[in-house]
């Protein structure tokens, strides 16, 4: 017997791969003030966060401390941060003129330059912030 040969050929089984979606990245998480507090005797504000920052682009002159309680002065922040801890910083502050407040306020744009270790979220200023916080 002699077979004949096949009129057409078959394709090989088409296999289909599941395609993996890509996730976008997480985007980065603002800083949280947690605390703050003044200290009149070396004019300095120190700062808490709710996780660990990197100060190291910190634009001083963004952070205030209006304090027309003790000291009666409007301070800027000057200088580079001083690092307590992983979560907390110390600005020393230079006085720039007379208090608009009868209490003590921090304010800070978010152009501070402080932002989070872990993935670079940057925390957003607070205004009007009376200390000691909380």
């Amino acid at each position: 017997m002699n077979s004949l040969p096949q009129p057409f050929k078959t394709a090989k089984r088409r296999v289909h791969h599941k395609r993996h979606s890509v996730m976008p990245p997480t985007p980065p998480v603002a800083l949280l003030l947690v605390a703050a507090s003044y200290d009149t005797d070396e004019f300095s504000v120190t700062l808490v966060f709710d996780r660990a920052v990197n100060a190291a682009g910190l634009d001083a002159s963004a952070i205030t401390v209006d304090d027309g309680e003790f000291a009666a002065g409007l301070f800027v922040g000057s200088g580079p941060a001083t690092i307590v801890n992983p979560t907390t910083i110390k600005i020393f502050l230079e006085e720039i003129g007379g208090p608009t407040v009868s209490d003590v306020e921090l304010s800070a744009t978010g152009a501070s330059g402080i932002v989070a270790v872990d993935d670079g979220g940057t925390w957003e200023g607070a205004a009007g912030v009376v200390l000691p916080f909380p």
